[in-house]
C-alpha cells in the first residue's frame, strides 16, 4: 500500500488506498455534503473547464457545472461515487474487474497518472486519449487533465481539472498534412517551371522565369507560416552552424530584389557593415531579417531606398543587425508594433513585426527593439550572440 507524504510537510504519512477499493455511501454522502456547502464547490462553478473533486479512492464527491452539462446529468447526486473513467463512459472502465484503473491499459493512462501523482507531489498534469461508446457511436476524446491536492477540514482531496483538447490535437495534424501536403505541390510546380525554362525559347524565357519566382515566393510564404506555427506552439528547435554575416544579408537583399514589396525601391546594403562569422540558426536568422526588411519595404513609397546593415560589437561579442526606411511610424503604431494582430495594413495582417520577436528571442537568444522619429525615419535592430547560449529557446 503505497504511501504518500502530507501537504503540510508534517511526518504523518497519507495512504492512498489499492486501486480497487472504494468508500462507503455513507462516506461519500459526509464528504459530498462537506465540500458542496463550502466555498471551493461555488467557485468550480464559474471554471469553464470541466472541474471534478475526487476523494482518495478516486471516487468523484463533486463535479461542477460544465461537466454534468457534457455527460447530460441533472442531478449532481448522480454522479457521486463515479470514478472519472466511469462517469465519461472510457471503455477501460468496463474492462478491470474492479471499474476504472484496474484493466490493464489504465496503466498507461494518462489519467491514473495524474491523480496518484497529484496525492503524491501535490500536482501534475498530464494528457490521456478516452475512447467511449455515446449517443452517435463511437467517440474519441484527448483530454489535458491537472490534478491538484487539497486538504480540508484534515482530509484530503484532489481538484481534477479537465480541459477537451481534441479539437487542438486534430487541427495540428491537419496543419502538418496541410503544409506537407502544399508544400510538396508548390515545390514541384516551381522545379517544373525551372526545367522548363532553360527548354523554352528567349523570347518566352523572361515570362517563365517570372513565373518561377511567383513559385518560389509562395515556397517562401508557406515555409514562413510553418516555421511560425511550430514557434507559437513549441514546436520549434534551433539548429546551430557558422554564418558569415555579410553574406547573410546579401542573400536576404538578392531574395527580395524582386519580391512585390520592392517594386520601384532600392535595397541598399551599408558598404562598412561587418563582416563576422557567428554561430547561429541560419534560417530563424534569415527569417527575422527577410520580415525586418519587408516591413520597412511596405512602410515606403515608388522611389525611397531601405538601407541594411550590421555592426559587431567586440566587448559584447555580438552582432546587431539593422534596417532602415526613411518613414517615421505614429505614436500609435509604436505601441503596439509588436503584438501578434496588430497590423497597419487592414484585418488579418500582423504577424510580420511579432514573428520577428517571437524568432529571436525566443528561439535564438537575442533582443529586438525599434527607434522611429520624424526626420530619422524608423531602424529595427536584432541583437544576437556571436555563438549561443544557454539562455536561447532550444
Amino acid at each position: 500500500m503505497p504511501l504518500f507524504a502530507s501537504p503540510d510537510g508534517s511526518a504523518s504519512p497519507i495512504e492512498l488506498p489499492p486501486l480497487g477499493q472504494r468508500s462507503d455511501d455513507f462516506t461519500l454522502k459526509r464528504q459530498k455534503e462537506m465540500f458542496t456547502s463550502s466555498l471551493p464547490a461555488a467557485l468550480l462553478d464559474t471554471v469553464l473547464s470541466f472541474v471534478l473533486v475526487l476523494n482518495k479512492t478516486r471516487q468523484i464527491i463533486y463535479a461542477n457545472k460544465n461537466f454534468l452539462d457534457f455527460l447530460g446529468i441533472e442531478d449532481p447526486a448522480d454522479i457521486v461515487g463515479r470514478r472519472p473513467g466511469e462517469a465519461l463512459g472510457c471503455e477501460g472502465a468496463t474492462e478491470g474487474h474492479l471499474g476504472c484503473g484496474t484493466a490493464e491499459r489504465c496503466l498507461r493512462c494518462g489519467a491514473l497518472t495524474a491523480i496518484v501523482e497529484g496525492f503524491r507531489k501535490g500536482e501534475a498534469t498530464h494528457e490521456v486519449r478516452i475512447s467511449r461508446h455515446g449517443p452517435e457511436g463511437l467517440e474519441a476524446f484527448d483530454f489535458r487533465v491537472s490534478a491538484t491536492r487539497l486538504h480540508l477540514d484534515d482530509e484530503e482531496f484532489l481538484v481534477f481539472a479537465v480541459e477537451d483538447i481534441s479539437n487542438e490535437k486534430r487541427r495540428r495534424i491537419l496543419e502538418r498534412i496541410f503544409f506537407h501536403d502544399l508544400m510538396n505541390t508548390v515545390g514541384g510546380l516551381r522545379n517544373l517551371v525551372e526545367y522548363l525554362t532553360d527548354e523554352l525559347p528567349d523570347e518566352h524565357r523572361k515570362l517563365a522565369l517570372m513565373i518561377h519566382d511567383v513559385f518560389k515566393n509562395m515556397v517562401d510564404e508557406i515555409e514562413t507560416q510553418k516555421l511560425l506555427l511550430a514557434a507559437e506552439t513549441g514546436d520549434l528547435h534551433a539548429n546551430y552552424l557558422p554564418v558569415i554575416t555579410r553574406d547573410l544579408l546579401l542573400s536576404v537583399k538578392k531574395g527580395l530584389e524582386n519580391h512585390d514589396v520592392a517594386m520601384d525601391k532600392e535595397i541598399r546594403l551599408d558598404e562598412d557593415s561587418a563582416v563576422v562569422s557567428m554561430i547561429t540558426d541560419d534560417s530563424l536568422v534569415r527569417r527575422v531579417l527577410v520580415n525586418m526588411l519587408k516591413n520597412a519595404l511596405e512602410a515606403e513609397s515608388g522611389g525611397n531606398t531601405v538601407t541594411m546593415g550590421c555592426t559587431y560589437d567586440e566587448a559584447a561579442e555580438a552582432v546587431v543587425f539593422r534596417v532602415h526606411n526613411p518613414t517615421a511610424m505614429s505614436s500609435d503604431v509604436k505601441l503596439q508594433i509588436f503584438q501578434r494582430s496588430f497590423s497597419t495594413k487592414g484585418l488579418d495582417r500582423g504577424i510580420g513585426t511579432y514573428s520577428i520577436k517571437l524568432l529571436a528571442e525566443r528561439y535564438l537568444g537575442g533582443t529586438v527593439w525599434f527607434t522611429s522619429t520624424p526626420g530619422e525615419g524608423t531602424t529595427f535592430y536584432a541583437r544576437w550572440p556571436r555563438r549561443p547560449v544557454a539562455t536561447a529557446g532550444e
